[in-house]
């Protein structure tokens, strides 16, 4: 709090993030902080971390508008990460990281894609198959949506023929994409894989 140094500052927000005990009232003013570095820190100090109970759901509360309002995207997509580890189905951080898969950001967007299928798994599939065949969202989403339909939806026989049709149509948007950059040809890759792996 009293630090003028923002060097300084970042590693006390990267200690309260390692310190045995959760100290959310650091946290709270970490996330504060006037300098990003200082929010990064305190990510970066959650990052891996095992957090249960109701501290888990205090520090997911704390740490949720680094998600949806932060305008550095380097603390947006950490955000993403930590509250990936701290996510339950149902819950506010699985609300948070389904409204950022459509970030800007396309590194916040795959990020936090990758945090919701983390927080729930099989029982995404509609969201999954929805972002492949979505010609808004970003070509590393759909890349990485296809992976997860194959993954969850190739293996059960009353799921499989809607995820092969998604995955068709999904391969062939991407393919025949007229704007296609090479993040949509690296996506169609994945795509491809992720069929011969599941399919």
């Amino acid at each position: 709090r009293q630090e003028k140094e923002p060097e300084l500052r970042q590693l006390s927000a990267r200690a309260i993030g390692r310190s045995q005990t959760v100290d959310l009232d650091g946290a709270r003013c970490a996330v504060a902080d006037s300098d990003p570095g200082v929010r990064f820190a305190l990510l970066t100090g959650f990052l891996g971390r095992k957090l249960l109970g109701p501290q888990r759901e205090e520090l997911s509360g704390i740490l949720l508008p680094l998600l949806s309002q932060d305008r550095w995207p380097m603390v947006r997509r950490a955000a993403s990460e930590v509250l990936a580890s701290t996510c339950q189905p149902g819950t506010a951080a699985q609300s948070a990281l389904d409204k950022a898969v459509s970030d800007d950001d396309e590194s916040v967007a795959a990020a936090s894609l990758a945090g919701l299928s983390r927080c729930v798994g099989a029982q995404g599939l509609s969201r999954y198959q929805s972002l492949l065949l979505d010609e808004k969202s970003k070509p590393s989403v759909r890349g990485q949506a296809c992976v997860l339909v194959a993954r969850h939806g190739l293996s059960k026989s009353e799921t499989a023929a809607n995820a092969h049709r998604a995955i068709g149509d999904g391969l062939s948007e991407l393919l025949d994409d007229p704007h296609a950059v090479d993040r949509s040809l690296v996506a169609a890759l994945l795509c491809i894989r992720a069929l011969g792996e599941h399919g």
